[in-house]
């Protein structure tokens, strides 16, 4: 049989010195009262049927849209937040690209991880994959690279949380190896590669890359010429 929720716009934790019991009270009493539960929302889902009621702090979109929104796109001020509720979170600590993109968004968010290091902040020292595997295990937080992300099998309960702050863009680039210091290169056939990646078709091959129907990375060149390579 259909049971009914609660619609209301409740405390958060740390708003108006909001308790812990305070937050339990609210999500016990619609329990006890009957319904399934109460219900969250963001200013689009409030709206319910106007696309764009609340211009000034939601972006325009439906409810329907916002019911799919994956959550927050700020990474510095998520990874505060972590850091004040003491979360664990798995780092690769390998100091790799991955690991000092992340080290840099610690920096930003003002948050001293190697005075962390051994209580909630862990460093594996090992690859992603790894990485993601203790994350799991330890059911902490991490960050990864999507193609990494897409990949790996044991997600368990993890999830994607923050995505979308143009302060997680990675990108990769391609040189030639200067062969006045390493007369070993093989230079034509290094051009040739740089030269057919840069070019439509490489670009292109990059644009048709999926794991899971989700495509992984995202090309330089204008949509327009790829979209004339087919």
């Amino acid at each position: 049989a259909a049971r009914p929720f609660f619609l209301i716009e409740s405390d958060y934790e740390g708003e108006h010195d909001t308790a812990a019991a305070v937050i339990r009270y609210e999500m016990i009493a619609p329990l006890l009262a009957g319904a399934m539960g109460p219900m969250f929302g963001n200013n689009p889902i409030w709206c319910l049927s106007s696309t764009q009621c609340f211009p000034s702090t939601s972006p325009p979109t439906t409810w329907q849209a916002a019911m799919d929104a994956r959550g927050s796109k700020d990474a510095a001020a998520s990874l505060k937040k972590i850091a004040e509720a003491k979360a664990p979170f798995a780092s690769r600590g390998d100091d790799s690209g991955t690991n000092k993109a992340e080290l840099k968004l610690w920096k930003v968010a003002g948050v001293d991880v190697k005075a962390a290091s051994g209580g909630w902040y862990r460093a594996t020292g090992s690859g992603m994959g790894a990485t993601l595997n203790a994350a799991a295990g330890m059911g902490a937080y991490a960050l990864t690279d999507r193609a990494s992300w897409s990949n790996f099998k044991n997600k368990g309960s993890l999830k994607i949380v923050v995505e979308g702050d143009k302060a997680l863009f990675n990108q990769y680039g391609v040189m030639l190896v200067n062969p006045a210091k390493h007369p070993h290169v093989k230079v034509k056939e290094g051009q040739a590669f740089i030269d057919w990646l840069t070019g439509v078709d490489g670009q292109t091959a990059i644009r048709a890359f999926h794991v899971g129907g989700e495509q992984q990375f995202f090309p330089n060149a204008p949509q327009a010429a790829l979209k004339k390579a087919g």
